[in-house]
């Protein structure tokens, strides 16, 4: 089996995201207990708590990817790639090492999508690499590199980044123009936030580790009545920033109940509570 590290950027090179696959599944391998000697014995196949993290935390990354993953690939820009080295190139040649970053541009089918660029690092060693999309995809500034917190700048569609070895990136771009796709999440109504707002939080942008993928920060939600019932940030769909909160009730008048943390609400005042609620026929 491949090193946890490793098993990060595998997913996102030439057999996945990168050219063309939507998902990645993982799976582990039981042996009866027959087998090895009695009910109590069991052989799992990996048996590595790091790398199922590392399986974990790709299989997050990849449902606040999900607007991009499952976007029209026709339609998505044309981007390059090209390794600029700080110091002597490796061995095999600049040319090898050019072949061994794998990158994809891909237009996120939602309302206010960005451009969403994907990088993966097959190289055993760091790469300072520049992307360039085509012209007029991109407005120029800051775009944020996803699941880290930090930012690139984007100047006449291209920009430069390091990206470690066996590793991958994420960025955001945002496009030069409103993306117009013919997709039901394009369309939809907005909100902008009131500037009197006092709730932490209150569009769901921020989560631990920088990813969606459980509830959002300063969020609690507590079973109520049904122990399938579940909770979590959402990429596909929000009226305003990124996301939204997508809440799964299998059974009627059952679901979860969910409490702000640290609201500075105080006594003797008067405070109004609006939200926007969709329902997803069945």
């Amino acid at each position: 089996m491949p090193r946890a590290r490793t098993q990060m950027s595998l997913p996102w090179s030439d057999l996945a995201w990168i050219h063309g696959a939507s998902g990645v599944m993982f799976f582990e391998h039981e042996d009866a207990p027959a087998y090895i000697g009695g009910p109590n014995q069991h052989l799992r196949s990996p048996g590595s708590t790091n790398l199922w993290k590392e399986c974990t935390r790709l299989a997050v990354e990849g449902a606040e990817l999900t607007p991009a993953l499952l976007s029209d690939r026709t339609a998505a820009p044309q981007v390059r790639v090209q390794v600029t080295e700080l110091g002597p190139v490796a061995a095999q040649g600049k040319e090898a090492l050019d072949d061994g970053v794998h990158v994809v541009a891909l237009l996120e089918q939602r309302l206010g999508g960005g451009v969403c660029v994907l990088v993966a690092n097959t190289n055993n060693r760091p790469v300072s690499v520049t992307i360039t999309l085509s012209a007029g995809t991109a407005s120029d500034g800051a775009a944020p590199v996803l699941f880290s917190a930090r930012n690139v700048t984007v100047t006449d569609d291209s920009f430069t980044d390091w990206v470690d070895a066996m590793d991958t990136r994420a960025y955001r771009l945002t496009p030069a123009e409103p993306l117009r796709t013919a997709h039901p999440w394009t369309e939809g109504p907005t909100a902008t936030a009131n500037p009197r707002n006092i709730l932490l939080n209150p569009s769901f942008e921020a989560a631990a580790g920088g990813v969606g993928g459980g509830l959002p920060d300063g969020l609690y939600g507590t079973v109520q009545g049904d122990d399938a019932a579940a909770a979590f940030t959402d990429p596909r769909d929000s009226v305003h920033g990124m996301h939204s909160l997508r809440i799964h009730t299998p059974s009627d008048g059952n679901g979860q109940v969910f409490s702000h943390f640290m609201c500075p609400a105080s006594v003797m005042s008067a405070f109004r509570s609006s939200r926007l609620l969709r329902r997803i026929p069945p």
